[in-house]
């Protein structure tokens, strides 16, 4: 993955987020991580609860894409890592990641 300094995915965007926000009402949670004031990855995440399926974190709600997004495969893996801990903390029952290539 490349230059992720520039947002390239819709689903990244402060609007969509924004939407799932405030329209949805969703809470949001997005992982940075930074080098030398550069964001060098990003992984929004949409805190969902439902009667169904209970609480789940997912890399976007509503989208077929939109999960890990990073400089290399070190910085989406630590974004990763960070996704599981936030799970974690929330005690939710799925982490469901929708990044289209895979990250070793």
């Amino acid at each position: 993955m490349q230059d992720a300094s520039i947002v390239r995915l819709a689903g990244h965007h402060p609007a969509w987020l924004n939407a799932l926000m405030q329209g949805l009402g969703h809470q949001i949670h997005v992982l940075k991580a930074t080098e030398s004031q550069s964001c060098v990855g990003v992984l929004p995440l949409a805190f969902v609860r439902g009667p169904i399926f209970g609480k789940f974190l997912v890399s976007l709600p509503y989208l077929n894409t939109g999960g890990v997004w990073a400089r290399d495969d070190q910085v989406a893996r630590q974004l990763i890592d960070a996704a599981c801990d936030l799970a974690d903390k929330l005690d939710v029952k799925h982490l469901e990641l929708r990044h289209e290539q895979p990250v070793d």
